[in-house]
């Protein structure tokens, strides 16, 4: 071997062992198709939150962004901008209310696709970008009139949320729902809230509250009687 080749065995070792224990420093120049260079259309002073995300997080979105960029622009938008919460008044609970009985109550749970017994193709390929939690109660009123209080809600935000009733206790996409009754907007996306439900709603058909998204239909949220 010559002292010229030699030299170059020698030299290009160096480098692979350099690059190994200096991986760290310069992993994240590999990452920049993950989103380090941010987001495509988001506004800009969104960017840094958008890049705060965890990487497998960001890899969501921007699959999201192949598909269907307006959708992803605006669930990410909306993911990302500061919570909603109803006035404080509005939060209260209303003074009719606190005699009543409460028919039905339960809370916001991350459904076990294990005991669903769901094949991996069925799972919704976004459903880790959504996370709801909170408890609800469901007051029957002297008149005869229900009503659905959530409260300490915290769900991620979105772009047009409504509050459901399902027949299904575990729907994990819109086309799960079955023949569900929309209790209305969600009034905000943290914080105590109140709906009324009409007395000639039979609530042993349905077995679920679900927060869904209209726009694009992804389910973020629901909430199972306890």
């Amino acid at each position: 071997m010559s002292t010229r080749l030699r030299f170059f065995v020698i030299l290009l070792g160096a480098l692979l062992v350099a690059a190994t224990y200096s991986f760290p420093l310069w992993q994240p120049f590999l990452l920049r198709g993950e989103g380090e260079e941010g987001f495509p259309g988001l506004v800009e002073n969104l960017q840094e939150a958008y890049l705060a995300l965890p990487a497998a997080t960001r890899r969501l979105y921007l699959q999201m962004n192949n598909q269907n960029p307006l959708m992803a622009q605006a669930v990410l938008t909306a993911a990302l901008s500061p919570d909603e919460a109803p006035p404080e008044e509005a939060q209260a609970l209303p003074p009719e209310a606190e005699t009543a009985r409460v028919v039905r109550s339960g809370e916001f749970i991350t459904l076990d696709l294990t005991e669903l017994d769901v094949e991996e193709e069925d799972i919704p390929p976004y459903r880790d970008l959504f996370r709801a939690e909170g408890e609800f109660n469901i007051y029957e009123l002297a008149d005869g009139r229900r009503l659905l209080r959530l409260e300490n809600l915290r769900v991620t935000n979105g772009p047009n949320l409504h509050v459901y009733l399902s027949p299904n206790p575990a729907p994990l996409t819109f086309a799960d729902l079955g023949f569900y009754y929309d209790v209305g907007q969600l009034q905000g996306n943290v914080g105590n809230q109140n709906y009324e439900i009409p007395a000639s709603l039979n609530l042993a058909e349905y077995q679920s509250i679900v927060i869904v998204e209209l726009s694009y239909q992804f389910i973020y949220g629901v909430a199972v009687q306890q």
